[in-house]
């Protein structure tokens, strides 16, 4: 329990072999379930978690996609009676120790969707961090596109370090949303539909190239796509 709520960490893995065990090793210990999706990496991530003690290994026997390993995550977490999950990547790009203020601002607020975003912390930090210039601007335009064309004002549409509510994900219906890497915009799209209170905290940067994420072109294309479908029909 971590002030009363009930906690579940939801990690993605594809691949991750090399940061996986250190990033699970330094999440403090506030969470009720850790629960891991193996989505049928092909290294010796599967290996690595069957070590580590503590944690709950869901392995998908085919490659589903970062939006797919999502679904069954927040599925599994929804069984497991969470009163919030904490969306954390593998490769520590998202300091485990900001989890504390983003569960704190979801309490606090009571907000169903806390984002944790780069872009609040500054530009200076981002690229100090080592954020790419070309993604840092990439990740400003995408996020104003989306803000004018949803009539938003979210700092950063894309970030992977959130916390969800409970109520959030029985309202969201996951099986509508897509199994690829633009699945954390759709989320927010269908949150802004339900009318979700969405809270903002800036974190810490700590970039790493990794070699399993999106391709930025097709990335970006896919949001643009997101957007333009919402324009098209006012709505997903």
């Amino acid at each position: 329990m971590y002030k009363g709520k009930r906690v579940v960490v939801a990690m993605p893995a594809y691949n991750g072999s090399s940061k996986i065990a250190g990033v699970i090793a330094r999440t403090p210990k506030i969470y009720d379930r850790f629960i891991v999706v193996d989505d049928s990496s092909t290294d010796a991530t599967p290996d690595i978690l069957r070590k580590i003690k503590g944690i709950t290994v869901i392995r998908h026997p085919v490659n589903r996609g970062y939006g797919g390993a999502q679904k069954t995550l927040y599925k599994a977490a929804l069984r497991a009676k969470c009163d919030y999950v904490v969306l954390l990547h593998q490769d520590g790009q998202y300091a485990p120790a900001d989890m504390p203020q983003l569960l704190d601002a979801a309490i606090r607020e009571r907000a169903d969707v806390v984002l944790g975003s780069r872009i609040l912390s500054g530009k200076r930090v981002m690229l100090r961090g080592g954020v790419p210039a070309y993604k840092y601007y990439g990740n400003r335009f995408l996020t104003a596109v989306e803000n004018v064309a949803f009539g938003t004002k979210i700092a950063e549409f894309h970030t992977g370090y959130r916390v969800y509510s409970r109520r959030a994900l029985e309202k969201i219906n996951l099986d509508r949303l897509t199994d690829k890497y633009y699945f954390d915009s759709d989320i927010i799209l269908e949150a802004l539909k339900h009318r979700l209170r969405i809270a903002q905290v800036p974190i810490s940067v700590h970039y790493y190239e990794n070699v399993t994420a999106a391709n930025p072109i097709t990335y970006g294309f896919e949001i643009l796509f997101l957007v333009f479908k919402y324009l098209l029909k006012g709505q997903r």
